[in-house]
């Protein structure tokens, strides 16, 4: 059961013993299904994540790489045996104990059962990864056996840290992992690897001590209350005040013993891995330690977030740099700026250690309130964080002392501004793209935001859409400056109609008028719509083209239903609602060249008027319904919070437990309802869509460009399996080299057609099980379903991956060195 109403939780959190069950429950299911394999049971190596832990200690050519990928192949298929069997039937187990322990305590003989479950899967994944790098003994030298030994221990680690994924994954972050990622030299690998040896023996054993002991907790804590005289308690009994009372006086009790084991194990975990990082920092030099740190501090502790600015501590190093340049060389304070820099690395190093600390000492902390919703205690970790920051402060207003006047201090203020800045989070580090200071938002831009900040209401056509309108009208490049004219007054139409529909007058903040915002703002951008078709017809009267302005029309309506489902979050719990997208579109994106190109749409644009009806008042439909719902959700979670119509919230009593999950369960009915009726609609949609490519398009295509606008159909359907560097995207990319020669593109159409066959039916077999999960669930509530359907997605994103990332390999040796750097992944993997 899902609790998404946070003052909810608030509020129950006072009273942990009224949501136990419930929570416990839950944190069984999410935890064992999330993500597929990804929870409670390990997911398997990629190739890219295998051949990575090899090459750390490998020397890895071609022949190499093959013998890789040959077990890599042996390896997969064990896995999908394995994930269609036995962790199938585990999946199903845990759904067969959520669905008997809804309402009541789950029996300690079940939970028994289920925990010898989940150590017999995660075991037989353990078997299946150790005969993988079995097989790889006999391909390599026995110079290289050692390499191998010591990618086989860290992955034993990721395996058993996976293996409790769904809880708190962010704890097994490793130093050594921050490491390898920040590309350190052959002098620095050599200088920490026995550090590396030492650290990669203990951690797997440690590893799996926390695992065991974080699903075993579950188990020792249903005994613990069985023991006290709870292990009956009943839905009847949690609606007697008395029970109730007595039981959240036991609970408190058994959480303490039964958290006992996990908080051993984690001592130990996390004293091993500070001791590593102590170890691997007394060898490298101040600033490359400083950089694996920060990733490492950011992979631990989730809610940290380090930004490359002026007053972060992440710019000192910048600041020296540029003040650096700013004195001359032979400037008495040159010396200083060094100075000043290592005694702020020194600084830096011991509160960062702080903050590590009292960080994992947080999580520690907070095991009981995030599964048992307890009130959490006051955290060290922001006071830390603003010491970080302060010494930071000073050590740049030190350096920037050293200079001789104001102006030279602004200069060097001005050099950091512009240069380039990033954000690290969960240890990796995002650049972040900015324009230039002079630099202003285009009409469009700005018109865009104010609909995206809302719901139910479109983006405004762009220049980009007008291009697509322009091709479907026949116009030429060089007649096209009447539409730029006409987009221009459009914009203007739709911030004065549309913007200020949406932004109100001011007069009232209520849901009601809000909702009424959304609906003015709706009706307006579609007579601003309407005005500017109105206004192409008349100026292309001389233009003998009316197919084509009713497939404008169409086409627009296709992109409104695509903005308004992306923009407000319509994905209905997670669930694959995806909308149909316009035949033009995918048509419009084909990579191949087409002799017969222009024959083909005018085929195609003939089908307009059938597809006109089917998407005409979509956008109404879908703003009813879902103020409609909104209203029910919020009389619903009035009901929950226990409030009076004056907005006083009243106590929730241990008796009130009944009506509580009455309630949620309605919540979930209707949630799951309109679900139903969304996906129905949405599934008509695209049927048609598919049936007029099939009749018009697909006939037409040579092989390749068949099997390109098939891929493009399918992803068009179940976008939750596609990657941003897709077969699509990659091909694209690549059949656009002007410098591809003739037996390059011979070679490339041949593989790819055999690549987009496999692909291809990958993601129908995959929408078809979908199909059927969906049609036939075997548990009649949103959340459940939600999580069978992501965890079988998952599974196929995992092997679309697997295949994609073959075809990388292959295409590395095909293309030139100058070609692979113009395709970002594959120039990453060179």
């Amino acid at each position: 059961m899902c609790i998404s109403d946070p003052r909810l939780l608030t509020t129950a959190g006072r009273h942990a013993g009224i949501l136990l069950i419930l929570i416990l429950v839950s944190v069984i299911s999410a935890r064992a299904t999330a993500q597929g394999t990804n929870g409670m049971v390990p997911d398997p190596m990629g190739i890219r994540e295998a051949t990575e832990l090899i090459s750390r200690h490998v020397d890895l050519g071609p022949e190499e790489r093959l013998a890789i990928e040959k077990a890599h192949d042996r390896y997969l298929e064990a896995f999908e045996s394995l994930r269609d069997d036995e962790i199938e039937a585990f999946l199903r187990m845990n759904m067969e104990v959520e669905a008997a322990s809804v309402g009541s305590m789950p029996s300690a003989p079940v939970l028994a059962r289920f925990f010898r479950a989940w150590n017999d899967v995660v075991e037989r994944v353990g078997v299946i990864d150790d005969r993988f790098f079995d097989d790889l003994l006999p391909a390599f030298d026995d110079s290289n056996g050692d390499g191998i030994q010591r990618a086989r221990r860290v992955r034993d680690r990721l395996r058993y840290g996976s293996s409790v994924g769904g809880f708190n994954s962010n704890r097994f972050a490793d130093v050594d992992q921050c490491f390898w990622e920040s590309d350190p030299t052959e002098a620095e690998i050599e200088a920490v690897d026995e550090i590396l040896r030492g650290y990669e023996s203990a951690m797997p054993r440690l590893t799996e001590g926390v695992a065991e002991a974080s699903v075993g907790m579950m188990m020792l804590l249903v005994e613990e209350i069985t023991a006290r005289g709870f292990g009956e308690l009943s839905e009847e009994d949690m609606s007697d005040p008395a029970k109730m009372e007595a039981f959240m006086a036991a609970f408190g009790d058994a959480m303490t013993v039964a958290s006992e084991p996990l908080v051993e194990a984690m001592v130990g975990f996390n004293d091993r891995r500070l001791r590593g990082a102590r170890q691997l920092g007394s060898l490298l030099d101040a600033d490359r330690w400083w950089e694996i740190k920060r990733r490492w501090l950011s992979a631990i502790l989730p809610f940290f977030q380090s930004v490359s600015r002026e007053k972060s501590s992440d710019r000192v190093p910048e600041f020296a740099e540029e003040v650096a340049k700013a004195l001359t060389p032979d400037s008495p304070t040159s010396v200083s700026v060094t100075a000043i820099l290592n005694g702020w690395y020194d600084k830096d190093d011991r509160i960062t250690d702080e903050l590590i600390e009292a960080g994992m000492g947080d999580q520690m902390g907070r095991l009981g309130a995030v599964i048992f919703m307890a009130e959490e205690n006051g955290s060290l970790t922001g006071e830390i964080m603003e010491r970080r920051s302060r010494s930071s402060e000073s050590a740049v207003g030190a350096l920037l002392a050293l200079l001789p006047d104001e102006a030279a201090r602004a200069a060097v203020r001005k050099n950091i501004s512009k240069r380039p800045y990033s954000i690290m989070q969960s240890g990796e580090i995002l650049p972040i793209i900015t324009s230039s200071e002079t630099a202003t938002p285009t009409k469009w831009e700005s018109d865009a935001r104010v609909a995206r900040s809302v719901s139910h209401v479109p983006a405004p056509i762009s220049l980009e859409d007008m291009d697509l309108f322009a091709e479907l009208l026949g116009i030429e490049e060089s007649e096209r400056e009447i539409l730029a004219s006409l987009h221009d007054d459009y914009l203007d139409a739709w911030r004065r109609e549309v913007n200020a529909k949406i932004q109100g007058d001011g007069s009232g903040s209520t849901s009601k008028a809000f909702w009424d915002r959304l609906s003015a703002g709706l009706d307006a951008a579609l007579e601003v719509d309407e005005e500017l078709f109105i206004n192409l017809e008349t100026a292309l009267v001389d233009l003998d083209s009316p197919l084509g302005l009713e497939a404008v029309r169409v086409q627009r309506g296709f992109d409104r239903m695509s903005s308004i489902s992306g923009y407000s979050f319509d994905s209905a719990f997670g669930l694959p609602v995806i909308e149909a997208v316009s035949p033009y579109r995918l048509f419009l994106e084909i990579g191949q060249p087409l002799e017969d190109r222009g024959e083909i749409l005018a085929e195609l644009m003939e089908k307009a008027s059938a597809l006109k009806p089917a998407i005409t008042g979509w956008e109404r439909r879908r703003y009813e319904a879902d103020r409609n719902r909104h209203e029910r959700e919020q009389a619903l979670n009035l009901a929950l919070r226990g409030e009076l119509a004056s907005g006083e919230p009243t106590k929730i009593e241990p008796g009130d437990l009944g009506d509580f999950i009455a309630l949620q369960k309605e919540m979930m009915a209707l949630n799951l309802g309109v679900f139903k009726t969304r996906r129905d609609e949405a599934a008509r949609l695209r049927s048609l869509v598919d049936e007029t490519l099939e009749a018009s398009v697909m006939p037409r295509l040579p092989a390749l460009a068949a099997l390109e606008m098939r891929l493009a159909m399918l992803d068009a359907g179940w976008a939750g399996t596609r990657r941003e560097d897709s077969t699509l995207d990659i091909a694209r990319q690549i059949f656009s080299m002007k410098d591809l020669g003739d037996d390059q593109k011979a070679i490339l159409e041949s593989m790819l057609l055999g690549h987009l066959e496999t692909e291809v039916e990958m993601v129908e077999a995959m929408a078809k099980r979908i199909e059927s999960m969906i049609e036939t669930p075997m548990q009649d509530d949103l959340f459940s379903l939600e999580m069978n359907v992501s965890g079988e997605t998952a599974k196929y994103r995992f092997r679309r991956g697997e295949l994609l990332e073959r075809l990388l390999q292959k295409l590395l040796v095909i293309l030139t060195v100058e070609q692979v750097e113009r395709v970002p992944s594959l120039r990453e993997r060179r």
